[in-house]
């Protein structure tokens, strides 16, 4: 069956006819005694297999962020500088939080108050004689120049990590 535009009167199927692709590239023949190097234009057939092969995986990227994102967003999670952990679980150890000067606080939950010193067997100390700080552990009275695991958790918002 063939459809005819009234006006025209031609054919509709030969006004969607596919159009020859513009021919990027010439061909290009160099001849050198034996050897013979032969450069044809780029496929059209690979060039849309290729773009549909990127759309397929930014639509599925574009899937898989739209699913993750209202399940991250909102959600803290806890890291630790000290070991470089991180994870949604709150630690077992205390927990650093940072007031609106930057300043780290913690909760003692035993107390049901908050507190500048942190609230494990753990204790920063300053030491005017080397200029730095150190650790002493209030129960085996142990005393070392690197922060204890315990002492490095903190609490980070989604969207802070988020932001660059």
């Amino acid at each position: 069956m063939t459809m005819t535009i009234a006006s025209d009167e031609q054919p509709l199927s030969s006004l969607f006819k596919p159009k020859k692709p513009k021919v990027l590239q010439k061909n290009l023949t160099l001849e050198k005694s034996t050897t013979r190097i032969t450069t044809s234009p780029p496929s059209l057939h690979a060039d849309l297999k290729m773009a549909r092969s990127f759309l397929a995986q930014a639509m599925f990227l574009a899937a898989v962020v739209a699913t993750l994102v209202p399940l991250v967003a909102g959600n803290d999670f806890f890291y630790n500088d000290v070991s470089g952990k991180s994870q949604w679980e709150e630690p077992a150890d205390p927990v650093a939080h940072e007031d609106e000067e930057g300043r780290k606080y913690w909760f003692d939950s035993a107390k049901g108050e908050s507190t500048w010193e942190f609230p494990g067997i753990w204790a920063e100390v300053a030491s005017e004689e080397h200029g730095q700080n150190y650790y002493f552990n209030k129960d085996t009275e142990e005393a070392v120049w690197e922060k204890p695991e315990a002492m490095g958790w903190r609490r980070v918002s989604s969207e802070d990590a988020a932001s660059p």
